[in-house]
């Protein structure tokens, strides 16, 4: 996990965190061939329904031992596409990276889930880990998905949805940042976009509007680390619409301040280009 100062302010000063995970011990009954941590989870969120987001995947990595485990989370956006935040595939080569698809429950193993191994990571050229700025990265697979109702791709925004829309965010991040609860089951909530200003003056002006979008929740809600990636989605005529790309949030989670998210409307001409 990384801690980057973003802003000082008069009195003191604030942290952006990105939302990094770290491996943790895996529960004894998971089969071998999954062989994924359970990782984090959103705060004051709720146990998604099962594969209601079917664009959803879990992104894992290899711990120094070898290990897999869940790292962040990413959007199927293409036949052999997913959708990241750059600061989740930064650090290591495409051959420590795996997908798994349908992915629900950590716990258990439903039969639908597919773990496919990463061809190519393709991280934004303008991509600035001091700053947190354009944190978006696409994943290339190594064959396609095969959709049914439990894989699907999600819709990405060419614009980006009025101030106040509800919206919702999932993943696998911590339920408490302080005692760094994990759970094994997807989960969701509900927010709303807040105003460019809000998150402006919410990010001690670390917030840039061009290229990020924030949300903003009550005190005890919000994404955590393992969320990193994430799509944020609002719902138009029964279809999914993703215009964020899980990046930061200002320490502590769920603090009260805007979670902010790389803005896909901004990226909507690159990511259709290399996807």
């Amino acid at each position: 996990m990384k801690a980057l100062i973003i802003a000082l302010a008069l009195f003191g000063c604030a942290f952006a965190n990105v939302l990094r995970s770290e491996p943790v011990e895996i529960r004894p009954n998971i089969m071998t061939y999954r062989n994924a941590h359970y990782q984090d989870r959103i705060i004051g969120g709720t146990n998604d329904v099962p594969h209601a987001h079917p664009y959803q995947i879990s992104l894992q990595t290899t711990s120094s031992t070898g290990v897999w485990y869940h790292t962040c989370g990413g959007s199927i956006i293409g036949d052999d596409t997913v959708l990241t935040a750059a600061h989740c595939v930064d650090s290591k080569p495409a051959s420590e990276y795996r997908v798994v698809s349908a992915e629900y429950d950590f716990n258990n193993i439903e039969g639908v889930e597919t773990t496919i191994y990463v061809k190519e990571l393709i991280i934004h050229p303008d991509w600035n880990a001091a700053a947190i700025n354009n944190d978006v990265a696409l994943i290339k697979i190594q064959g396609v998905f095969k959709y049914d109702s439990n894989v699907a791709k999600v819709t990405l925004a060419s614009s980006t949805p009025p101030d106040k829309t509800v919206s919702i965010v999932t993943g696998w991040g911590y339920t408490n940042y302080e005692s760094k609860t994990r759970p094994n089951i997807l989960q969701a909530i509900t927010t709303e976009r807040c105003s460019d200003f809000k998150a402006w003056w919410g990010t001690l002006f670390n917030y840039k509007s061009k290229s990020q979008v924030a949300t903003y929740t009550t005190r005890g809600e919000g994404i955590c680390i393992g969320d990193s990636g994430g799509p944020l989605v609002y719902e138009s005529k029964s279809t999914f619409i993703q215009y964020g790309v899980c990046s930061y949030v200002m320490t502590p989670c769920a603090s009260g301040n805007p979670d902010v998210y790389a803005r896909v409307s901004a990226f909507y001409d690159w990511i259709n280009n290399n996807k």
